[in-house]
């Protein structure tokens, strides 16, 4: 359900059958918070939402993307929100080109 702290995504293909991609995302933050508190629920929202969007649909093949690529989206997602609330930048839209290149 997409409020829960855990998504466990639906096989894809073969290769993901042995291997169920899941997603936490109550996971810890560098300051002993966890991503999933009230404080973080507008980055949150936008990080679910940019992931479903991966699931559902690929930018340059028009259809879904494989449970185990998303799940290689995700670990990037959670690099880049630790070291944006070290950073002290609350929301995606905050990051500018300079930003990118600190991270």
């Amino acid at each position: 359900m997409w409020d829960d702290a855990l998504w466990i995504f639906a096989p894809t293909g073969t290769l993901d059958e042995d291997r169920r991609v899941k997603i936490r995302w109550n996971f810890e933050l560098p300051s002993g918070n966890h991503f999933t508190d009230a404080q973080f629920a507008t980055l949150l929202q936008s990080a679910k939402e940019h992931l479903a969007l991966i699931r559902l649909t690929s930018l340059s093949q028009r259809r879904a993307q494989r449970a185990s690529t998303v799940g290689i989206y995700f670990n990037c997602i959670r690099a880049l929100v630790r070291w944006m609330e070290n950073e002290k930048f609350n929301l995606f839209n905050e990051l500018d080109s300079s930003a990118i290149l600190q991270f």
